[in-house]
């Protein structure tokens, strides 16, 4: 991902650098909908580790 520090290069002026390493995640679903993710897990997660993080900012709780 391009968030690392910057750079000037040539006449484009500043740009980023890359940075960490991230995952990128796509998600299809049954209706043809798809959606993507950036994770900023390590590297030796786990696909399960991987999908929990995703899945875990949908979770509500009814009270």
């Amino acid at each position: 991902m391009a968030d690392g520090p910057t750079q000037r290069i040539g006449v484009m002026g500043n740009q980023h650098l890359p940075g960490d390493e991230v995952w990128l995640v796509r998600e299809e679903r049954g209706s043809g909908e798809r959606k993507y993710y950036l994770s900023n897990l390590p590297a030796e997660a786990t696909l399960k580790q991987l999908a929990a993080t995703i899945k875990a900012r949908w979770i509500c709780v009814a009270r």
